[in-house]
């Protein structure tokens, strides 16, 4: 008996050092590559989109136009008051951070993964933007920074409505509520203009997807809500994903959102809100 129990102890510590030093390679890998896009400069083409913003003027026709809501550009202010090096950097570490938290075993191979690099190096925050779609399922009001930027995300809604987890719902609408109320207070015509905008918005998909999103949306719906019914929890991401305005090849680093959900021990997913009442009841 007790051999057996030193046993059973010996692989509770081997497995805990086994994930240490794949968490710890992980922590060492992204701080490298953090480093050598930040010595280099990189090609941070998607951060110049959103850093040297006009408030009087934020929809403009350009090569970098800013395609978020008001409130993103409010709420970066702060950040968007660095140099523009320090700027892409932070943004960059905060992609990193992000991939790291999804999958801290195994983000010393994503990010060699090509989509993902180019991600990070184009400082864009697809990988921030899924992390709040994974965290949602603990706290609902991460939704807010996916619906702000790009409100298509909204889909994954969906599977608070599925599921009849109301509270979650309403603080996920209210949240974004509060932030949008604030932001179109300080600055009504941005949003106006906003809208204007989004409704000449050019529907040409993106390389390599060439479907647009009228043809993606129904399916990221039945996805999301078969999902949410049947209790499995990667079809949120990846309905998300398919339900984004538009699909470039960065889109698929978004797919590391899928590895916290689909059974890997992350504490994102450790005690997340159940539904209300039985998804498959009703």
């Amino acid at each position: 008996m007790n051999d057996r129990a030193d046993g059973e102890g010996k692989r509770v510590r081997a497995k805990r050092l086994g994930r240490f030093a794949l968490a710890t390679t992980s922590v060492v890998m992204l701080l490298v590559v953090w480093f050598g896009f930040t010595v280099s400069g990189g090609n941070p083409v998607d951060a110049e989109a959103f850093y040297d913003l006009d408030p009087a003027h934020l929809y403009v026709h350009d090569a970098r136009e800013y395609l978020w809501s008001p409130a993103f550009a409010q709420l970066t202010t702060p950040l968007r008051a660095l140099p523009f090096e320090p700027f892409v950097a932070v943004v960059r570490g905060g992609e990193l951070a992000a991939l790291f938290v999804m999958a801290p075993l195994g983000a010393w191979a994503a990010i060699w993964l090509w989509p993902v690099t180019a991600e990070v190096n184009a400082a864009n925050i697809n990988l921030i933007l899924m992390l709040c779609v994974v965290a949602s399922f603990r706290w609902p009001a991460a939704w807010v920074l996916p619906l702000i930027t790009k409100p298509t995300m909204g889909v994954g809604l969906l599977w608070y409505v599925a599921r009849k987890e109301w509270r979650s719902l309403g603080i996920a609408m209210g949240a974004t509520a509060i932030v949008c109320g604030v932001s179109f207070a300080v600055n009504p015509q941005a949003w106006f203009d906003w809208i204007r905008y989004l409704i000449d918005f050019s529907t040409i998909p993106g390389w390599p997807f060439p479907i647009p999103i009228w043809m993606r949306l129904p399916i990221s719906v039945v996805i999301v809500w078969w999902g949410a019914r049947t209790d499995r929890a990667w079809a949120l991401p990846l309905g998300v994903i398919i339900g984004m305005p538009k699909l470039f090849f960065l889109s698929i680093a978004m797919l590391i959102g899928l590895i916290p959900t689909l059974g890997v021990d992350n504490f994102l997913m450790r005690g997340r809100a159940r539904s209300e009442t039985d998804p498959k009841d009703a």
